[in-house]
């Protein structure tokens, strides 16, 4: 479910001098990862449960985070699914990902959706949007460290504003939003297929709302219509659209 996953419960965060040790080792290995914020704080809960934890000199200073610049690095491509619940977002980006595999260029891809599912949700924040980036600042760490250039995301964007989280969350990214449309009744018929009750209820309204908030925003830098279309069709066009070309044995998007 879109930002709007059934709530789990998880017991309080305990934060221990291990844990503090374990951030650091995390950073280390990703050194151009800043901590959240700019003030020599390496871990600030914010409010989640508990003070923030400094860093002290004997690890490094936030002066050292401060100074690490990604300009003369090469930019990370990052490409972004969106769109309304239902439209395939998901599918779209794991087809995406199977053509970048053939292709056997190093990627990562993941559905934010996953990175944000947590309860309880702030008031302000229902959907866990600054949960999500958090979390993906962390895991795209990882995924660098093991080898991947790049990124493909599925998430729901309902302003181009949002754009600016990506890049926070990844250093040096060069973001590329793609908006996949269909037509309410395509949606809904899809929706059927996999939602029932009350869940079927409000992902129709929610497919609908977004649909017309995405519109008005003018979300994406690519709209990618999926009427008539297979998944595998759709992720071709897009790779093919966006410059990421591929060998045309692989995904035809060479050019």
């Amino acid at each position: 479910m879109d930002r709007a996953h059934p709530e789990v419960a998880f017991p309080p965060l305990v934060v221990s001098d291990d844990f503090v040790r374990i951030w650091w080792i995390v950073v280390e290995a990703a050194p151009c990862v800043r901590p959240p914020d700019g003030d020599g704080v390496a871990f600030d809960q914010g409010g989640h449960g508990g003070p923030p934890l400094p860093i002290d000199d004997a690890r490094g200073s936030p002066e050292t985070f401060e100074a690490c610049d990604v300009s003369d690095r090469d930019p990370i491509p990052v490409l972004v699914v969106t769109g309304p619940v239902g439209v395939g977002k998901t599918a779209t980006a794991e087809a995406i990902s199977d053509l970048l595999n053939q292709a056997g260029v190093a990627h990562a891809m993941v559905d934010l959706d996953q990175l944000r599912w947590c309860h309880p949700a702030p008031p302000h924040d229902r959907f866990h949007v600054a949960l999500g980036l958090t979390n993906l600042a962390a895991v795209w760490a990882n995924y660098r460290a093991a080898g991947a250039g790049r990124i493909v995301i599925a998430d729901v964007v309902e302003s181009p504003d949002e754009v600016a989280g990506y890049r926070s969350a990844i250093p040096g990214a060069d973001v590329r939003v793609v908006r996949l449309h269909a037509a309410l009744p395509t949606i809904e018929r899809r929706l059927e297929g996999r939602n029932e009750g009350a869940s079927l209820v409000w992902h129709r309204h929610r497919a609908a709302e977004l649909s017309e908030i995405m519109e008005r925003a003018r979300v994406g830098d690519l709209l990618v219509d999926t009427d008539g279309k297979s998944v595998a069709a759709v992720a071709r066009e897009i790779l093919a659209r966006v410059g990421w070309e591929l060998p045309a044995a692989v995904g035809g998007a060479a050019r």
